[in-house]
């Protein structure tokens, strides 16, 4: 079965710039340093039952004021198929400008500007609404890493959506929080999302929601039958978000947990390969 890899990061750290890996700027996790070295495709191993077929990066800090960099690194030494999701400033003025030096590059389908906690204060902004129109204008897809959890962001990211026909991509399932009453609101949200068309959502990032980075097969199968639900196996792909993964458990181990619980879910075939490639396939232009 083929695997298409929808959401991971390479680091070439004598190439690009990283800042976020420095020990002295945040993130500040007590493993950070496991990541401070180089990683490309040559790491992705998965087992002999199943074909990486393709591969999405996502922007990984190479040069945050010249995006287009990354893209010419990714595109001169990687060897399988490749998109791209490129780092954006979401307030800049000149998004004109970069988004022209972006789509000169042919493996660009979309762009992130992390929101997180700040999701409410830059989805309010006149700025960003102006800039993700653009991205909409230009067939860009954006790619959406904030908590679903939180409403008010939520609403007034489908305000966008709809104004503008906005394909938007929800990263690591919007963050599926512990907490009941956190956990309905998140659910709640991404039925909201699912509402719109347009949206669709990356399953990962399980690692990211503990200081210890172990989480059960459990949680995995709950968020999993969760979005499943709302957004229907042709709107959800799973990912490694490589190499920090590789905090929790390998590469090959996370995907074989993934597709143990496929079949535990009991989806078909059809529903395997979807989560699996061809939702990847569509909603990243391969």
């Amino acid at each position: 079965m083929q695997i298409i890899d929808a959401h991971l990061h390479f680091f070439a750290l004598e190439a690009g710039q990283y800042h976020w890996l420095q020990p002295q700027n945040p993130p500040f996790w007590a493993d950070k340093h496991k990541l401070h070295r180089d990683f490309d495709e040559h790491s992705l191993l998965i087992d002999d039952a199943h074909t990486l077929a393709g591969i999405v990066h996502i922007e990984a800090g190479f040069d945050n004021p010249r995006p287009w960099h990354e893209i010419d690194y990714l595109e001169t030494h990687v060897t399988l198929p490749l998109k791209t999701v490129a780092g954006v400033d979401l307030l800049a003025t000149d998004m004109a400008d970069t988004l022209k030096k972006l789509l000169c590059r042919t493996s660009v389908v979309g762009v992130r500007h992390i929101l997180d906690e700040a999701a409410i204060e830059l989805l309010s902004s006149p700025q960003v609404q102006q800039n993700l129109a653009l991205l909409a204008h230009q067939h860009l897809h954006f790619e959406v890493q904030m908590p679903v959890e939180n409403t008010r962001a939520v609403a007034l990211l489908c305000g966008i959506i709809k104004c503008t026909g906005l394909r938007c991509i929800v990263n690591h399932a919007g963050w599926p929080p512990q907490s009941a009453d956190s956990y309905h609101n998140w659910l709640n949200n991404m039925r909201r999302l699912a509402a719109l068309p347009q949206c669709a959502v990356k399953v990962s990032g399980f690692e990211m929601a503990t200081s210890y980075r172990t989480y059960s097969d459990a949680t995995i199968s709950r968020v999993l039958q969760a979005v499943l639900s709302c957004f229907g196996s042709h709107r959800v792909m799973l990912a490694s978000n490589f190499p920090v993964c590789q905090l929790g458990c390998s590469y090959p181990q996370l995907w074989q947990r993934y597709i143990a619980q496929l079949s535990i879910l009991r989806l078909s075939f059809k529903q395997q390969q979807a989560v699996l490639a061809g939702s990847a396939m569509h909603w990243d232009q391969f």
